[in-house]
C-alpha cells in the first residue's frame, strides 16, 4: 500500500514493475516500483501548471502505456513523454497542446494513447490560432483529431480528423482481417487505417448539450 497524488490514472504493470502516473503539488510524477513489494525503482517529474476549468483534480487522466522497453505518458496538460522502463531516462518530450493549438478542454487531456507498430497514436484535437475556447461552443478543428508520432523519436508521422479530443481511450484492432484504428472523439467515432493514417469513416455520436463529453 502506498500513498499517491492527484489524478485518475490507473496503474500499469509490465515484467515485474508497476508504473503509476500522478501529481504532487505542481509536479507530474511517473514512478516505477517493484510490482510485489512496492519498492521504488525510479521516478521522473516535470512542472505542470494545469488547472481544471470545473475544479476537478489537476492530476493526469491517461494511464501509462508500455512498449518495447519504453513507458509513454500523456499528461492532463497535454505533454506526451517517453521514458526508458529500466531507469526512467527521458527519451522524448512532445507538447501537442502547443504544437497543434489545442484549446483547453473541459477536463484536460483524458485519452490514453496506443502503440501500433512503430507509432504511438494519440488523440490531440488541435484548433487554428484564432479559434475561441471550447466553452464558447464555436471552437474549430485543424485536422489533428488524431496524431501519430514515431514511438522512438516523437516526430509526427501523420495527422487526421476534423474534430476535437474526448476522454475515450484510443483503440486498435483487427476486424475482418484488416487492422483498424478507432478514435471516439468529441463529435463521434473515427475509423482509420493506423499504419498510414487514412480515414475511412466518421460516425456522429454526441449529445447536443455543449458540456457533454464522450468518455467511454
Amino acid at each position: 500500500q502506498r500513498q499517491v497524488g492527484e489524478g485518475y490514472s490507473a496503474p500499469t504493470t509490465s515484467e515485474g514493475r508497476i508504473f503509476f502516473f500522478d501529481r504532487h503539488d505542481d509536479q507530474a510524477r511517473r514512478t516505477a516500483r517493484h510490482a510485489e513489494t512496492g519498492e521504488e525503482r525510479w521516478r521522473q517529474e516535470y512542472l505542470t501548471t494545469y488547472e481544471d476549468l470545473y475544479g476537478y483534480s489537476g492530476g493526469p487522466r491517461a494511464s501509462a502505456v508500455i512498449d518495447e522497453g519504453r513507458v509513454y505518458t500523456f499528461g492532463a496538460g497535454g505533454r506526451l513523454r517517453a521514458h526508458r522502463v529500466t531507469d526512467g531516462e527521458l527519451l522524448f518530450d512532445v507538447d501537442p497542446t502547443a504544437r497543434y493549438g489545442v484549446k483547453q478542454n473541459f477536463f484536460g487531456v483524458g485519452s490514453t494513447p496506443v502503440v501500433e507498430g512503430d507509432l504511438v497514436i494519440a488523440m490531440v484535437g488541435g484548433s487554428p490560432p484564432d479559434s475561441p475556447s471550447i466553452s464558447s461552443g464555436e471552437v474549430t478543428s485543424n485536422g489533428s483529431a488524431v496524431v501519430a508520432f514515431d514511438k522512438r523519436t516523437g516526430e509526427e508521422r501523420y495527422r487526421l480528423g476534423e474534430d476535437l479530443a474526448s476522454y475515450a481511450g484510443m483503440h486498435v484492432a483487427t476486424l475482418n482481417g484488416r487492422r483498424w484504428g478507432l478514435a471516439f472523439v468529441r463529435g463521434g467515432l473515427i475509423g482509420f487505417e493506423p499504419a498510414e493514417g487514412r480515414q475511412d469513416f466518421f460516425f456522429p455520436w454526441r449529445s447536443r448539450k455543449l458540456e457533454s463529453v464522450n468518455a467511454a
